[in-house]
């Protein structure tokens, strides 16, 4: 049998793949070997690996796309294909060229089996991509209950802010999303007072970029029982009381003059 060439590469291999390389690279330099100089043992492991067998598992340039097939499987909810590719070096937390990890994608794409199976993997669930976005967030932003029942055990970082400087509450009650926010109030100790970058709370969003109906209504009435501040002013000096009354949200202005406003 000839000889064959073997490359350097930085890519993770399994245990006996690296040691199949160990013997033909020697001091970073690339040497021919042939076959039959190589342990038995790890040419029957590994023949394939290097003549691109039919499965697919063995070449070089497979291992170099395994990344990108990684991130699309965990898009997809393609659990066994995550694993696999798990099972061959690559890394956990990986990510494409807007920043998003694997778990970030699966929880875009609603994928919540492959989230969970991720978070057993041990899976970063606050790393944020290019635009501050994580699993968390993700949840908050877009109402996705499940999503956030699936996070909340793995004790996200709950400081992690959005690109405009909130916490998950914060664009949550914004939105008019009063599950999330219930669900945020009663199992966290998130910060109900912070401020975001253009200096208002969760309290001064609820108020001022939403309609001032039922839903806001009750997210009003639960951020001042969970200790948000009816005094807090925007960065105008301007009060909640104030500002519920300039859009005529009477109902709103009477919750915040019984908290003391």
């Amino acid at each position: 049998m000839k000889g064959y060439r073997v490359k350097e590469t930085n890519i993770a291999l399994p245990h006996t793949a690296k040691r199949l390389l160990n013997i033909i690279q020697q001091k970073g330099e690339i040497r021919r070997i042939k076959f039959k100089r190589v342990l038995l043992s790890d040419y029957r492991c590994y023949s394939q690996f290097i003549e691109n067998s039919h499965k697919n598992q063995g070449n070089l340039n497979d291992y170099k796309n395994l990344p990108a097939d990684y991130l699309l499987a965990a898009q997809q909810g393609d659990i066994d294909k995550v694993k696999t590719c798990l099972a061959l070096g690559v890394d956990i937390n990986t990510c494409d060229r807007q920043g998003k990890t694997a778990i970030t994608l699966a929880s875009l794409y609603q994928q919540y089996a492959c989230v969970q199976a991720l978070i057993d993997a041990g899976a970063d669930i606050n790393k944020q991509d290019q635009i501050c976005s994580n699993p968390f967030l993700i949840s908050c932003l877009t109402g996705d209950l499940t999503l956030l029942r699936i996070i909340l055990p793995a004790k996200p970082d709950l400081n992690c802010v959005t690109r405009f400087g909130g916490v998950g509450l914060t664009p949550a009650c914004e939105k008019g999303h009063l599950n999330i926010v219930k669900e945020l109030l009663a199992h966290t100790e998130i910060n109900v007072n912070q401020t975001n970058h253009v200096g208002w709370t969760p309290l001064l969003e609820a108020i001022v970029l939403n309609d001032g109906g039922i839903k806001q209504q009750a997210i009003v009435q639960l951020l001042l029982e969970h200790g948000a501040s009816p005094h807090m002013t925007d960065k105008y000096g301007k009060t909640p009381l104030e500002l519920a009354r300039e859009r005529g949200f009477e109902e709103i202005a009477q919750l915040l003059i019984a908290a003391g406003a």
